[in-house]
């Protein structure tokens, strides 16, 4: 198999390891939890769920992780920073399991980071992402936050052609 020498990094995000050769380390489950629509969200704006039943879907997912070998991440989506921080700050409470932070505004996403440093639970939180439509104003943000780790979707939207 070829190896790809920028490919060859590897990340610890608590005990999930991602990052490497292709084959090398296993996939990484990730989850989506309180996503538009999603039934156990009571109210989108101010982040109030069914605690319980958000819980039982957290403990599936490390149930399926430990069943099939593989680490698992969730993937936090919120409409407004309030929501993701309270969302994100009770997924503290009932896994280690790390976090990507997500929203579909930059401003929400920023937003909540702020909060979260203020609060100190930045560990294990991944900024999700940055990408060909993120600003200059979001980027220096983001410089300014103790924040370590971010996906990068690197694609051009522009382009049509299949290789």
């Amino acid at each position: 198999m070829e190896k790809y020498k920028d490919l060859e990094r590897k990340f610890n995000l608590g005990d999930v390891m991602i990052g490497g050769n292709y084959g090398e380390i296993p996939t990484v489950m990730i989850g989506s939890i309180f996503y538009m629509h999603h039934k156990i969200v009571k109210d989108a704006e101010t982040g109030k769920f069914d605690e319980p039943a958000a819980a039982d879907l957290i403990q599936n997912c490390e149930r399926l992780s430990e069943k099939l070998g593989i680490r698992f991440m969730l993937d936090v989506i919120g409409n407004t920073s309030q929501a993701l921080v309270n969302y994100i700050k009770f997924i503290k409470k009932v896994t280690v399991a790390p976090v990507l932070l997500n929203s579909t505004l930059s401003e929400t996403r920023i937003e909540a980071l702020m909060s979260l440093a203020d609060l100190g639970i930045l560990d294990n939180v991944v900024y999700n992402s940055i990408n060909a439509f993120s600003s200059d104003i979001e980027m220096e943000a983001l410089s300014t936050l103790p924040i370590e780790t971010a996906v990068v979707q690197a694609y051009n939207p522009g382009s049509k052609k299949i290789d």
